[in-house]
């Protein structure tokens, strides 16, 4: 007797087999709540502290951004609030030499719309300071080994190749009616 199974079957049945018989790659998952309700994380950014993999994360919320902080109690702490209200859309570590313990994230509906702010403590609280450089609508960041990028929705992307206190430069324009929804992955522009 043959049995036939369409898609549908094939996929229920492949996934009641991993579900069945790989429980071990499961068990390392965690769900753990921040505390903060209605809000949606935005991005999440990683990088390595001295072989640590610290984990920081922008959500829709005025609480901004949330640092997980490992050790005998270890849970989502908010490192921006409430020295910086407002919502953060993105997150990012700079990943060039020498600065790989500043994080940049993007606050939103601040009274002054949109600003970039940096910390060059790993995204420690109390820490945060806006950027020096007055940039207009940020919209994007990218953490590169060039330095740490900004794109706008006025079509301008800027770059740092310093520290949170340094200035950022226009390094190129698209000119009004652009604007720079994503940077490609591994930046291969080439004026970088």
């Amino acid at each position: 007797m043959k049995i036939k199974v369409g898609i549908l079957g094939f996929v229920f049945l492949f996934t009641l087999h991993i579900l069945l018989h790989h429980e071990k790659a499961f068990s390392a998952l965690q769900k753990v709540n921040l505390g903060v309700y209605g809000a949606q994380v935005r991005d999440i950014t990683a990088y390595n502290n001295s072989g640590t993999t610290e984990i920081l994360i922008a959500i829709d919320s005025i609480t901004g951004v949330y640092r997980w902080v490992s050790g005998s109690s270890s849970s989502w702490q908010a490192v921006t609030y409430p020295t910086i209200v407002g919502k953060a859309s993105q997150i990012e570590a700079n990943l060039a030499p020498g600065y790989e313990n500043d994080i940049y994230t993007i606050i939103t509906e601040t009274s002054s719309g949109p600003q970039v702010y940096g910390n060059d403590s790993g995204g420690a609280s109390g820490s945060w300071v806006g950027i020096s450089t007055p940039i207009t609508n940020p919209n994007i960041l990218l953490g590169h080994s060039s330095g740490m990028h900004i794109g706008t929705f006025n079509g301008d992307i800027y770059r740092s190749t310093g520290g949170v206190t340094d200035s950022f430069d226009l390094i190129y324009s698209f000119g009004s009616g652009t604007e720079i929804p994503l940077f490609p992955y591994m930046m291969q522009i080439p004026f970088l």
